[in-house]
């Protein structure tokens, strides 16, 4: 079996074995093109993160330095 079938396999194992219904409704949503519904509070955390962002107070990263603290986190210096 190729990994593709694999991944097929283990990702329609877990579908059929769960019981959380908000899972099945989000794997519903993805696949069948339904919408995706967040709730109010990740709504307003949503608005604070853009609003820090345009204002300029937002932390932002480059890639090289991601990689590196994930590298420092792999490594449990961190």
């Amino acid at each position: 079996m190729g990994k593709l079938a694999e991944r097929k396999v283990a990702l329609a194992r877990q579908i059929l074995e769960t019981e959380d219904d908000s899972l099945l409704d989000s794997v519903d949503a993805l696949v069948n093109g339904g919408a995706f519904h967040l709730s109010k509070r990740e709504l307003d955390q949503l608005d604070a993160i853009m609003e820090r962002h345009r204002s300029g107070d937002g932390r932002a990263s480059t890639w090289p330095e991601v990689r590196k603290r994930l590298e420092q986190v792999a490594r449990g210096k961190r």
